[in-house]
């Protein structure tokens, strides 16, 4: 793991699969074993859980997506007080809203978003998804793995405005501007993202 500070990339020790950040740096990992672990006070802390994705949204809200098998992918868990609480549906992919409302990508690549408990499809497919602080989701896209490349897309209100490059993964940071890596892993940021200018 590793955490940008304006300029480079600074090793924070572990190794995980996947990773986000929230409000105040509450950043939490999954590792190859489908651990969960949680940075603060300067180091990572098992907790408890197995997932295979985890999102930490702008308020704070925090949903995983665990290993227990469902049609769709995997089962679906939103924090507790010192739990996970087990909901309806499956996904391969969570991102958190800044309200606490997650969007999922389930394994037919199919997008939803839970509206008062509810999931309910959204327009488009994707195998990655990432939603920005300012409620702005952006999505990954490779519709063929074997002719197509993957594309990157942000929500204009209406639907999906693909923008250039071919991407594998995206995050937004909190003003909505993404940073993204693709299939050589090389990461690339917009030219506008806070994160470039601050130290």
């Amino acid at each position: 793991v590793k955490k940008w500070d304006g300029a480079a990339w600074v090793q924070v020790g572990e190794n995980a699969t996947r990773i986000s950040a929230g409000p105040a740096g509450n950043t939490w990992i999954v590792d190859k074993q489908n651990n969960l672990l949680r940075w603060g006070v300067g180091k990572w802390s098992l907790m408890p859980g197995k997932a295979t994705d985890i999102s930490v949204g702008a308020s704070g809200s925090i949903w995983m997506i665990g290993t227990k098998k469902k049609p769709g992918g995997f089962a679906i868990y939103k924090r507790g007080i010192s739990n996970w609480l087990e909901v309806p549906g499956a996904a391969v992919r969570i991102s958190t809203g800044p309200k606490g409302n997650p969007w999922i990508v389930n394994d037919r690549q199919q997008i939803l978003r839970l509206t008062r408990e509810l999931w309910e499809p959204a327009p488009g497919s994707a195998n990655d998804i990432s939603v920005a602080a300012n409620g702005v989701p952006w999505i990954v896209l490779q519709k063929n793995k074997l002719n197509d490349e993957p594309y990157i897309y942000g929500w204009n209100g209406r639907g999906w405005d693909v923008f250039e490059g071919s991407m594998v993964g995206v995050a937004v940071d909190a003003r909505g501007r993404p940073w993204a890596f693709d299939d050589q892993n090389r990461i690339f940021a917009h030219p506008q993202s806070l994160a470039l200018k601050s130290k």
